[in-house]
């Protein structure tokens, strides 16, 4: 994607998940990443008056789990690779070559949300400073 987006943080569902204001309607997909800051500024050449971006603080790297028409849900994902690797699967020459790399475990991790704005659906189906209502979400990466 060559334009940015940027969005913001409108509700915190959980320590962990939040929502932006950003969805399918602006080509957002799963698996898209965000920075999440509230202290940026734009860097301006004063010369040209060209303007090179935003320079800002990292409060997290959070990754588009759920993507709906106006908005999607952000976690913080990590993942981890278990199970066997490539010379564990020599010890075994016949073992099932969809096992060679092993599997990946995903795990969401809490976030560091300010807890009093933490707002549950009621559902039938800078890292030291407390995600909030208002922080950007900055685009980062398409998969």
């Amino acid at each position: 994607m060559t334009e940015q987006l940027n969005g913001k943080v409108i509700r915190i569902l959980s320590e962990k998940e939040i929502i932006i204001n950003l969805g399918k309607s602006q080509g957002i997909q799963t698996g898209d990443e965000f920075i999440i800051t509230n202290n940026y500024t734009e860097i301006v050449d004063p010369e040209t008056n060209i303007n090179y971006g935003l320079l800002y603080d990292k409060k997290d790297m959070l990754e588009v789990t759920r993507v709906f028409e106006k908005f999607c849900i952000l976690s913080k994902l990590s993942r981890e690779r278990i199970g066997n690797t490539i010379n564990a699967s020599f010890n075994n020459s016949f073992s099932s070559l969809k096992n060679i790399y092993g599997s990946i475990q995903i795990t969401t991790e809490d976030l560091n949300v300010k807890h009093s704005q933490i707002d549950p659906m009621n559902s039938v189906d800078s890292y030291d400073t407390p995600i909030q209502i208002g922080d950007k979400a900055f685009f980062v990466a398409k998969i």
